[in-house]
C-alpha cells in the first residue's frame, strides 16, 4: 500500500490527547515489553501524542495503577493489554470514569468472553481490541520445527520426532492460543511424539531449570518449542550446558524479536524468532489519535500477524529492530488525522520498512 503524504501546511493542526498505557509488567523486567513502550514512546513523540507509561509488577498492580491514574490526572484514553480476572474490573472502572479505551497485544480469556463481549458492547467506552494472531505464529513455528527436525535427522531411533514444548498459564489469552497452534501442527504430523509441555511463565531461569530436567528425563527430544525468545534462551542456556550444539544437536525457536533472540538467530542458536506485535502499542496510539480527531477506526476487532526472522531474511528487517531508527520513523503518514485520504491502516512491519527506505 502506498501511504498518502501527510497534511498540508494549511490544515488545522490536529488535537492531542493525554494517553496512559498501563504495562503489564516493569519495563525494565522483560525485554519484550522494553521493545514495546521504546516503540510506542517513539509514535507518542512524533505525533505530540502526551503517553505516560505506568508499569506493574503483577495484574493486581495494573488494576491500583488505573485507580491511581484516575484519580490523578483523568487521561483522555487509557490503552492496557488484556489480563484475566483483573480486566474484567478494569473495564466497568473505566466506564464509571467515562475514559476511553483501547486493548491491545492480547485478546480476552476464553472464560470471559462472554462477560466482557466486544468493543462498544457491554462497555461503551471500550473502543477497540487490536491483537497478534497467536494461534497462527504457534502453528507456523511448530511445523517449521518438525519440518527442520524431520529434514536434520533429529528423529529417535524409533523413527519419531520427539519434541517438547514450553509455555506459559493458559490464563494468558497469547500463552493459551499459541498452545492451541502447537497442538494443531503436531496432530497433523504423526511422526511427532510430544513427550512434555510445561508452563515457564516467560522467564528465563524457569525455561533453563526445566529444560535441564526435561533432558535428562527425555533423551530422545531433540526439539524445544517455546512461546518466547526468552523462554527459548533459557532452552539454549540449559542445552548448551549439557554441550548440545543448537541447530546441530536439537532445535528451538522463538517469540518476541528481542534483541538477544535476534541475535541468537544471527549466530545460528536460534532456529527463528516471531514476532513484529512489539509495534502493537504504537497501532493503539494512532487510533486513539485518529478517534480523539473524529477519524473512528474500523473494524473494532483487529489482528496482526507476526512475521518469522530467521538467517535468510535477517537484515531485511533488522532497520526496524534499530531503535535509533524508530526517531526517523513518521508516524503521520500510518493516521487518518493527518492523511485522510488513507482508506484502511497498513500496521505491517513492512509498511514501516517501506517509511524508513522512503518509498
Amino acid at each position: 500500500m502506498t501511504l498518502a503524504p501527510s497534511a498540508g501546511r494549511g490544515a488545522a493542526p490536529p488535537k492531542t490527547p493525554t494517553v496512559v498505557f498501563l504495562s503489564p509488567i516493569s519495563v525494565t523486567e522483560r525485554p519484550f515489553w522494553r521493545l514495546f513502550c521504546g516503540f510506542m514512546q517513539a509514535a507518542a513523540d512524533n505525533l505530540g501524542v502526551e503517553l505516560r507509561i505506568v508499569s506493574s509488577d503483577n495484574r493486581y498492580q495494573v488494576l491500583d495503577n488505573a485507580r491511581a491514574a484516575l484519580a490523578e490526572e483523568v487521561p483522555d484514553y487509557v490503552i492496557h493489554t488484556y489480563q484475566a480476572k483483573t480486566t474484567v474490573d478494569m473495564l466497568p472502572l473505566l466506564e464509571r470514569a467515562g475514559v476511553k479505551s483501547i486493548i491491545c497485544n492480547t485478546q480476552p480469556v476464553e472464560s470471559e468472553r462472554e462477560e466482557v463481549g466486544l468493543p462498544r458492547g457491554k462497555y461503551r467506552q471500550w473502543l477497540g481490541l487490536i491483537f497478534p494472531d497467536n494461534r497462527e505464529a504457534g502453528y507456523l513455528s511448530t511445523r517449521r520445527l518438525i519440518e527442520q527436525g524431520i529434514a536434520m535427522g533429529l528423529t529417535a531411533p524409533d523413527g519419531k520426532l520427539h519434541m517438547a514444548y514450553i509455555g506459559a498459564s493458559n490464563s494468558i489469552s497469547s500463552a493459551y492460543t499459541r498452545r492451541l497452534g502447537v497442538e494443531a501442527a503436531i496432530s497433523e504430523e504423526p511422526r511427532v511424539v510430544v513427550d512434555r509441555f510445561i508452563s515457564a511463565d516467560w522467564m528465563r531461569d524457569k525455561a533453563r531449570y526445566k529444560t535441564e530436567r526435561l533432558l535428562d528425563m527425555y533423551p530422545l527430544a531433540r526439539v524445544y518449542w517455546a512461546a518466547s525468545d526468552y523462554m527459548a534462551l533459557g532452552v539454549l542456556d540449559a542445552a548448551e550446558a549439557k554441550e548440545l550444539t543448537p541447530s546441530v544437536d536439537f532445535l528451538t525457536t522463538g517469540m518476541g524479536w528481542t534483541e538477544e533472540g535476534i541475535r541468537a538467530v544471527r549466530e545460528g542458536r536460534l532456529a527463528a524468532s516471531y514476532g513484529g506485535h512489539f509495534m502493537e502499542g504504537a497501532w493503539a496510539l494512532i487510533l486513539a489519535l485518529d478517534h480523539y480527531n473524529g477519524h473512528d477506526f474500523a473494524p473494532l476487532v483487529q489482528h496482526s500477524r507476526m512475521r518469522c526472522i530467521d538467517l535468510g531474511n535477517l537484515d531485511t528487517y533488522l532497520p526496524i529492530l534499530d531503535q535509533d531508527n524508530w526517531k526517523r520513523i513518521d508516524f503521520k503518514p500510518f493516521t487518518k488525522t493527518y492523511n485522510p485520504r488513507l482508506a484502511a491502516y497498513d500496521f505491517t512491519p513492512e509498511a514501516v520498512l517501506r517509511q524508513l527506505a522512503g518509498k
